[in-house]
């Protein structure tokens, strides 16, 4: 559990089940924090919509279709021996996110986003991901 998964899109084994953003891929220097025989996660996120230029620009077959924005809250713990409440880590930040498609038939997502983790082993982090729309 921790930070977004920095595996390829045909990596499924080395991804993690859970995101913790605002926190290192995996624990960072403390794995143990992180990891356990048990989890346990939440991520709740308000979209919201920014516009709809549906456009391309100039012969690029890349097209414009949505710009949203999200605010979004994380928390999650994972445990081998007990759960204990006292050492679930939260995060929050917010992200800006295009909907696109290339050749105007594979659509697909990227997202720039800032994510501050609030508990021991916390950062603020700058993340990007691309994927397939949903």
């Amino acid at each position: 559990m921790g930070g977004f998964p920095d595996g390829s899109l045909l990596d499924v084994i080395g991804t993690n089940p859970a995101v913790l953003r605002g926190y290192p891929q995996n624990g960072g220097a403390d794995p143990a924090g992180f990891s356990g025989r048990n989890f346990v996660a939440a991520n709740l996120e308000y979209r919201f919509p920014l516009g709809h230029p549906q456009r391309g620009w100039r012969w690029l077959p890349v097209f414009l279709r949505h710009l949203h924005g999200a605010v979004f809250a994380d928390a999650g713990h994972a445990w081998t021996d007990g759960f204990r409440l006292d050492d679930v880590k939260t995060g929050a930040g917010v992200a800006l996110g295009a909907d696109t498609s290339l050749g105007h038939v594979l659509p697909f997502t990227g997202v720039l986003g800032l994510a501050r983790g609030f508990a021991a082993g916390g950062e603020t982090k700058v993340y990007f991901r691309v994927g397939l729309a949903f």
